[in-house]
C-alpha cells in the first residue's frame, strides 16, 4: 500500500490505524489549563489533509496523528519555565523528527505485539487505569469522566490507551528484559572496578556557635569576644548556654545544630579546625564566612568504603539499565531489519530514519537532556523506557 493511499481506503480494507497518541496521554491528565494549546486549533485542523504517511506491516499512522502529537509536544515545550531561547528553538527544531520516530517505533512494537498474540485481560486493563486515575489524585467517575471530556478523549479511547500501552510494555518485557541475566559474580566486578565509586567520605556531627561580625563593631571586639565565649566553655560552661545568652544580645548567633557534615562540605579552615578535634570538644574561634565560628564535635566516622552488601542492589539496577539500553537498541533494530516499511514523512520529519538499530530516547517528550556518555545506546546510556505505564509488576515474562 503507497503511502499515499487515503485514510478512508485503509479503513475500508480492514487494516487497523495506529494509537499513536499514547505516548502523552497519560501526561495530559493533570495539565487541564493547557488543554487548548494541546489539541490543534480549528482551523489548523481543517487545513490538513489526511493522509497515511507511515506503514508499519499492517499499521498505519496518518497527518493527523503526527500533527496532534506534535501540537502535544509543542505545548509541552512552551511550557518550560526552564529553558534559554537557544534550547527552546533547538528543542522545536527537533520535535518534528522526535515525533515521527516515536510513531514508527510504537508502530515496530505494536505489529510485534499482533505477531505474539499479546492482549492484556480486561482486568488488568482495569487495574492499570485505577493506578492512574490515583496517581492524578482523581477519586470520583464523574471527575475523571471530566478531565478526559476535557482532553477530547472518551472512557473507551482512554482505556484503549492504556490497553495499547501494556501491549508495548509486555512486548518488551517478554523479547528484551526477560533476557537480562546478571550473575552476582558480574555484579561484583563492577564493584572491584569502580571501588572508588563507592567510598563514603569521613564525615562529622557538629553543632556551632557564630560570633557574628558587623559594620558596627570593631574587629577586635569581636575576636575577644569570641575568645571569651571559648574560654568559658572549656572552663565548663555549656555551650548551648553561653549561645542562648549572647544571642538575646544580639552578637552571635544561636546554637547552630549543624548535623552530618562530608569531608568537603565546609570551607578548608573549618575542617582543619575539626580534623583536630575529639568527640565532645570545641575549637578554638575559626574566621569563616559571618563571623567567628566555634565548633563543638559531637561524633566523627572516618573515610571507609561501603560493603558490596549494601550497594549490590543499586549495581544490579545500574546494570540491568545498561544491558537494557543494548538489548533494547539491538531489538528495535532487528524488529525494523525485518519490518515492511513505507514512510512519506511531512517537511518537519524529514529526518527521522536512521540505521536500524541507531536510535534516540523512546520517548520523544522526555525534556531533551543530554545523555551521559554520548547518544543512547553507548556506553553510560539512560536505558530507554516507557513511561505512559508505571505498574507495581514487572512486564509479563519480565525479571
Amino acid at each position: 500500500m503507497p503511502p499515499s493511499e487515503s485514510l478512508a481506503t485503509a479503513r475500508s480494507s480492514g487494516r487497523r490505524t495506529s494509537s499513536t497518541r499514547s505516548g502523552l496521554w497519560m501526561r495530559t491528565i493533570p495539565c487541564l489549563a493547557l488543554a487548548a494549546a494541546v489539541l490543534l486549533p480549528a482551523a489548523s485542523r481543517g487545513e490538513v489533509v489526511d493522509r497515511i504517511v507511515l506503514r508499519v506491516n499492517d499499521r498505519v499512522a496518518t497527518l493527523l496523528d503526527y500533527e496532534e502529537l506534535r501540537a502535544e509536544g509543542l505545548a509541552q515545550i512552551a511550557s518550560r519555565q526552564d529553558l534559554s531561547p537557544e534550547e527552546l528553538n533547538r528543542m522545536t527544531d527537533e520535535l518534528g523528527n522526535r515525533v515521527f520516530r516515536k510513531m514508527f517505533e510504537d508502530l515496530l512494537l505494536l505489529s510485534r505485539a499482533d505477531q505474539l498474540g499479546v492482549f492484556p485481560s480486561e482486568d488488568s486493563v482495569d487495574a492499570a487505569v485505577q493506578r492512574l486515575r490515583e496517581g492524578f489524585g482523581i477519586e470520583s467517575d464523574d471527575e475523571f469522566a471530566a478531565a478526559l471530556s476535557q482532553q477530547g478523549m472518551s472512557l473507551a479511547e482512554f482505556r484503549e490507551e492504556v490497553r495499547t500501552q501494556l501491549r508495548i510494555r509486555d512486548v518488551v518485557g517478554r523479547e528484551v528484559t526477560a533476557k537480562i541475566e546478571i550473575e552476582e559474580d558480574d555484579l561484583r566486578r563492577v564493584y572491584r572496578a569502580e571501588n572508588d565509586a563507592f567510598v563514603i567520605p569521613k564525615r562529622w556531627q557538629v553543632r556551632e556557635l557564630v560570633v557574628l561580625e558587623s559594620e558596627d563593631r570593631d574587629p577586635e571586639e569581636v575576636r575577644r569576644l569570641a575568645e571569651s565565649i571559648h574560654a568559658e566553655v572549656l572552663a565548663g560552661q555549656a555551650i548551648e548556654d553561653l549561645a542562648a545568652r549572647y544571642a538575646e544580645e544580639g552578637t552571635t548567633s544561636g546554637l547552630v545544630e549543624l548535623g552530618w557534615v562530608e569531608k568537603g562540605e565546609l570551607s578548608p579552615a573549618l575542617e582543619g579546625a575539626l580534623e583536630s578535634l575529639q568527640p565532645g570538644e570545641v575549637s578554638d574561634p575559626v574566621a569563616a564566612r559571618g563571623g567567628l565560628h566555634i565548633l563543638q564535635l559531637e561524633s566523627f566516622e572516618d573515610a571507609r568504603v561501603r560493603p558490596f552488601s549494601e550497594v549490590s542492589n543499586a549495581i544490579e539496577a545500574r546494570e540491568r539499565q545498561r544491558l537494557f539500553a543494548q538489548q533494547f537498541e539491538d531489538y528495535m533494530g532487528s524488529l525494523e531489519k525485518d519490518a515492511y516499511v513505507v514512510a512519506d514523512p511531512p517537511p518537519g520529519a524529514a529526518g527521522f530514519r536512521t540505521a536500524a538499530g541507531v536510535r534516540e530516547d523512546v520517548d520523544p517528550f522526555a525534556g531533551f537532556e543530554e545523555v551521559p556518555g554520548g547518544a543512547a545506546g553507548e556506553s553510560g546510556a539512560q536505558a530507554p523506557t516507557k513511561p505512559e505505564i508505571d505498574l507495581d509488576e514487572p512486564p509479563k515474562g519480565g525479571a
